[in-house]
């Protein structure tokens, strides 16, 4: 039986390529994404797109009542993010509300659709996609380092509530990858040599990584091998977080 999953942020880099890995193990894909044009143009690998604001409730619940009218889904990945910047007197309330809205409360709105059939099937696994900032702050970026931080226990906490049920759920810790939401980090006026030697300076593998690394994590998650896997958190990260 083809397995079928949902890839929320399907549009964005390591969106893209986590679609285009979970299609070549022979998992029917839908691709979720706020653009309109991920309908017409989906991503390689997806089986349909699916245009949604992961922060509307009642978008969320349409969107995957379109795709479980297909049959069951026992794989959510959840990749959509955005970055702001502000230490906690320069963030705006729009851009804690909206980093939160859309990093912490995607997820969730997302999870809570499919957790019922994954429960009831006794099979379903979630990888939520957080940050090394979650784990070590970045720098000026309160709004999304707490995000980040919220979407990891709210996955060990989906982990603790749906084991008993045969359900899993992990945390892929993306260090520096090389994708458009990590070039729109640049600070105005630095070029993009110095934006990138600033950023791997500090890195024990002193590069950014792939996509193609991020969506290799997250197919093994999924996969078979790593059934006795939940609740934990995987940093690929090239060391960032080695210090």
């Amino acid at each position: 039986m083809t397995r079928r999953a949902i890839v929320v942020g399907a549009l964005g880099g390591i969106g893209r390529a986590t679609v285009a890995r979970l299609a070549e193990d022979g998992i029917e894909v839908h691709a979720v994404d706020r653009l309109p044009e991920v309908v017409e143009t989906p991503p390689v690998g997806a089986t349909r797109g699916h245009s949604c604001d992961v922060t509307d409730p009642s978008a969320v619940a349409a969107t995957c009542a379109a795709v479980l009218a297909g049959g069951s889904v026992s794989i959510l990945v959840n990749a959509a993010a955005v970055i702001s910047t502000g230490d906690a007197e320069a963030c705006t309330l729009d851009d804690f509300d909206r980093t939160m809205s859309v990093n912490v409360r995607g997820p969730w709105l997302f999870a809570r659709e499919v957790l019922p059939g994954m429960r009831d099937a006794r099979d379903g696994v979630i990888v939520n996609l957080t940050s090394t900032a979650g784990l070590r702050p970045s720098q000026n970026r309160l709004a999304y380092s707490t995000s980040k931080a919220a979407i990891r226990q709210l996955t060990r906490s989906i982990a603790t509530d749906y084991g008993r049920f045969g359900v899993r759920a992990n945390v892929v810790c993306p260090g520096p990858i090389d994708t458009e939401l990590w070039r729109a980090t640049r600070p105005e006026g630095m070029s993009a040599d110095d934006h990138l030697q600033v950023t791997t300076a500090g890195l024990a593998l002193p590069r950014l990584g792939t996509t193609e690394e991020i969506a290799s994590m997250i197919g093994y998650l999924v996969s078979d091998q790593a059934t006795y896997i939940t609740g934990a958190t995987f940093t690929v990260d090239g060391g960032r977080t080695l210090h």
